[in-house]
């Protein structure tokens, strides 16, 4: 007799593999940090993938998977544009492609509008003229709501950008909604927090690793260690994605993706330290990027409803990623 999954993550991969088998995807972008732990999950579960990203990771990143998925070497509005391209063969797109740099936004404004916002209304307007338009999971992103000044924070609370990524993500959002209730094409946004892991290299966990695999007897960090952040793990974060896009009525809504859990810059240092058992003397610089919050906290109720439990720890997730990281080389 086979005994019921009892944990979890087998209950979480039965309900995904019935509802990703064999279902033909889109991912763009999808060579990126996300996009190729979402394309490998999306492998796991048997799905037809498409892949559609200019800069492919290294060689042989997608031979494992080339059974079920097809890397498209494109950039986004060519591969829009492309007379074969057929977006009514999809069951789903998750966009994921664009700007993920919200300080390179400031520097850059106009190149996060094109990657952003432009590419977001050229593919909501493709699925516009398509006969069958496949569900949209637009990935959007916490940066939407600025320095909130109520805690938690709720999908429905007022949103204030700070950066031109955050007006970005959200005209991409209203975008997707208003196209959605216009033209009858289910679309859904998500709105994550500090995702993190093995493979993203930038960010605070991995510049606090960088910084001391350069000195482990000092450590220089900006603000004064006290700014809050929700840290998500990749795989639950992965988790979420599949679970919106198989269980939200796609009706134009955000969802917040987080741990549900904050933790301090400081708390964070002190747990990545500890880890690597190092005990470097810190100065925190009391200089704040712009465009940064002060502090994250994260209600994620609207995603348990569709059934999202967070699974790693914070604990956990950053030994995942020293372990990743220390197999790397030196640059």
């Amino acid at each position: 007799m086979t005994s019921e999954a009892s944990t979890p993550e087998q209950k979480l991969s039965k309900a995904h593999e019935l509802s990703f088998s064999n279902k033909k995807i889109l991912v763009t972008g999808g060579a990126g940090f996300i996009g190729y732990h979402l394309v490998r999950r999306l492998h796991s579960l048997h799905a037809e993938t498409v892949v559609v990203d200019p800069f492919p990771m290294g060689v042989g990143a997608f031979d494992a998977m080339k059974e079920s998925v097809q890397l498209v070497t494109m950039f986004f509005a060519e591969y829009l544009g492309h007379p074969s391209t057929d977006l009514s063969a999809f069951d789903i797109v998750f966009h994921l492609a664009g700007n993920g740099l919200p300080m390179l936004s400031v520097e850059k404004p106009a190149m996060d509008f094109e990657q952003n916002l432009v590419n977001t209304f050229r593919l909501l307007d493709a699925l516009r003229t398509t006969g069958r338009p496949p569900l949209l999971v637009n990935m959007s992103s916490a940066a939407v709501y600025g320095n909130p000044s109520t805690m938690p924070i709720r999908e429905d609370d007022p949103v204030l950008p700070m950066s031109p990524y955050g007006v970005s993500k959200l005209t991409g959002e209203r975008y997707s909604a208003v196209f959605g209730s216009l033209y009858n094409i289910r679309t859904v946004n998500v709105r994550p927090f500090s995702v993190y892991g093995p493979g993203l290299r930038k960010q605070v966990v991995y510049d606090t690793m960088q910084k001391l695999r350069n000195d482990e007897r000092f450590l220089e960090l900006f603000g004064d260690g006290k700014q809050k952040r929700d840290f998500v793990y990749i795989s639950d974060l992965i988790e979420a994605l599949l679970l919106i896009a198989s269980g939200a009525p796609g009706h134009g809504e955000a969802y917040n993706v987080a741990s549900g859990k904050s933790t301090t810059i400081a708390e964070l240092v002190d747990m990545i330290c500890e880890l690597q058992n190092v005990h470097p003397k810190r100065r925190y610089s009391g200089k704040t990027r712009p465009g940064e919050p002060e502090r994250w906290e994260v209600d994620i109720e609207r995603l348990r409803s569709l059934g999202f439990l967070p699974i790693v720890t914070l604990k956990e997730g950053l030994k995942e990623t020293i372990e990743w990281f220390q197999k790397q080389p030196h640059p």
